[in-house]
């Protein structure tokens, strides 16, 4: 799904929507959490100041548009405690 959406040009938030819409409609699902931490080039390209910068953003479907449960996938995928 990920390499279908992604060859076109588009900002990070509307791709990670299009990936939960796909899985989301494929998929009988109780709920989809898609979250992408990308580097963009064209921070990390303006000289030493960002050179690690990251961004993160997140689509929720389903039962993951409840912040309880979005939370507790989200501390079970960067290692925090649920």
């Amino acid at each position: 799904v990920v390499e279908l959406v992604a060859t076109r040009p588009q900002v990070q938030e509307r791709l990670g929507e299009q990936i939960a819409d796909a899985i989301d409609g494929a998929l009988d699902t109780r709920g989809v959490l898609v979250v992408l931490d990308a580097v963009h080039q064209c921070v990390t390209m303006r000289g030493g100041r960002q050179p690690l910068a990251s961004t993160v953003t997140i689509a929720a479907r389903g039962q993951f548009t409840e912040p309880v449960a979005r939370a507790e996938v989200i501390a079970l995928l960067t290692g925090g405690s649920v």
